[in-house]
């Protein structure tokens, strides 16, 4: 029996996330394996959707404590976040985090000895599965490398002790090679697992979201409002289409963060209510997307959009931005309108796509022979534990 430990930030909402509970259901009948789920702060929505065969660990009071969200800690954990802070202002993440990772990796090793250890995603949870006793260390980034370099705290020692780095796209491997070449020989692409059947039967769930204007063009942007997705965009671009006499849409926006009422804010000044309409973060976004007619991204940069592959599998169109992985994915086909990577950009391609019918109709027939397979996915995993 092999003992595999994945390591994760949290269970917030996301396309990681949501791509970890996908293979962890896809290996819950490997008999061969058991596996434990190290969730360094373990809240999010997605919490439920664990499957209960996956043993969840604990990282620790201290870690949890200060990965939690400030806002909705008790007295206790608020002291150990500001104290962390304070100490990781004064010594630096590398040295204050790592003796959290030493000691986290310790009460690990009291009861467990693990084959590999997996961490699912670039930042803490690579870095803190680097510190776990095992016989095979892996690396998963799901984000290009301009994303989340120079942003976020990490430990360049986690490469140095990995066996693989993996990535979920080409685009964003040869990104990441082009920074650190002396890892090339361990740079790997295993793209995401997504159910298909799971989501085309949550995406036939009734919904309290009612469709009343048949007639207008029902879009759909999808992920947490963070820079990187450039949801400001979308306002920007309502302005346009409405100005150039394309008022007949409903632009959807699912999803939370830290720009959520920024946006809000800017959709009340702008008077835009009755055209972007904000529902929130959903667990199943699919029973919306389902029912638009076009999902579009107006991201700055993605590595592996799986929503882009999760619209498709509806037959749902897309509009995107353009960026490396996203002409990966649509290899030229004609259900994803592949824009310049700017405002101009989306409302060029946004217009045109209301003003040509033929258009539509060309890329709805487009994504309607579209076909997602993960098996290699699944099988490629199962190869390196």
């Amino acid at each position: 029996m092999k003992k595999v430990l994945f390591v994760i930030g949290n269970m917030e909402i996301g396309g990681t996330r949501t791509s970890l509970i996908n293979l962890l259901n896809n290996l819950k009948n490997e008999k061969n394996i058991a596996i434990d789920l190290l969730i360094i702060s373990p809240k999010g929505e997605l919490m439920n959707e664990v499957p209960n065969y996956v043993n969840i660990k604990s990282s620790g009071v201290f870690l949890e404590s200060f990965f939690e969200n400030i806002s909705v800690v008790n007295l206790c954990s608020s002291f150990i976040h500001i104290m962390i802070s304070i100490l990781k202002t004064i010594f630096g993440y590398n040295l204050i985090f790592k003796f959290l990772y030493k000691n986290m990796a310790n009460n690990l090793k009291k009861e467990n000895e693990y084959d590999a250890v997996i961490g699912f995603q670039e930042g803490i949870s690579d870095d803190a599965a680097s510190f776990v006793h095992g016989k095979k260390h892996y690396s998963w980034v799901h984000s290009n490398l301009d994303v989340w370099f120079n942003k976020k705290d990490y430990c360049e020692s986690t490469f140095m002790k990995s066996d693989n780095i993996i990535f979920v796209a080409e685009a964003t491997k040869q990104n990441f090679i082009k920074k650190f070449p002396y890892f090339r020989d361990k740079c790997i692409v295993i793209k995401n697992t997504i159910n298909s059947e799971e989501i085309i039967n949550k995406s036939r769930l009734d919904d309290d979201i009612k469709f009343q204007i048949d007639h207008c063009l029902q879009f759909v942007s999808i992920g947490r409002f963070n820079p990187e997705k450039a949801f400001e965009r979308i306002i920007e671009v309502s302005n346009y289409l409405i100005s150039s006499g394309l008022t007949n849409f409903i632009w959807y926006i699912i999803g939370d963060g830290v720009e959520k009422n920024r946006i809000e804010g800017l959709i009340k000044i702008y008077g835009l209510s009755s055209n972007v309409i904000l529902l929130g973060a959903m667990s199943n976004p699919y029973k919306i997307l389902s029912r638009c007619n076009c999902l579009i991204l107006t991201s700055l940069s993605e590595s592996q959009p799986m929503v882009i592959l999760e619209s498709l599998i509806l037959k749902i169109p897309v509009i995107t931005t353009k960026f490396d992985s996203a002409i990966e994915i649509a290899q030229g086909a004609e259900h994803t309108y592949i824009c310049d990577n700017s405002i101009t950009g989306l409302e060029n391609a946004i217009a045109n796509y209301m003003n040509d019918e033929n258009l539509r109709f060309k890329m709805k027939e487009s994504a309607k022979k579209f076909k997602y397979d993960c098996n290699d996915t699944i099988l490629s995993i199962k190869n390196l534990l």
